[in-house]
């Protein structure tokens, strides 16, 4: 998961986050060129791809906070399991 499409790497799902002073839809392509897989964004590009999968919601930005959020969890769940499983 990112909203920088710097960070972008194959499968990654993209978020393009507008902001004040750069625009995430506006790195849509770089981000599909760098091998994301999934887009989330606000509107639907008038170049549309079918080289990824597209979710369109109201608010990207907290899309991303709950979906980060989710997968830190899933990340500490895991490892407590890992821990239970094989060091106990």
């Amino acid at each position: 998961l990112t909203n920088d499409s710097r960070k972008v790497k194959k499968g990654s799902v993209f978020f393009a986050v507008p902001g004040d002073r750069f625009d995430g839809f506006d790195y849509i392509s770089k981000a599909i060129e760098s091998g994301a897989s999934v887009i989330v964004a606000e509107r639907w590009p008038d170049d549309m791809t079918d080289q990824v999968v597209w979710i369109k919601c109201r608010n990207v930005r907290e899309v991303y906070a709950v979906m980060s959020a989710m997968t830190q969890l899933l990340k500490v769940f895991h490892l407590s399991l890992l821990k239970k499983t094989y060091f106990h």
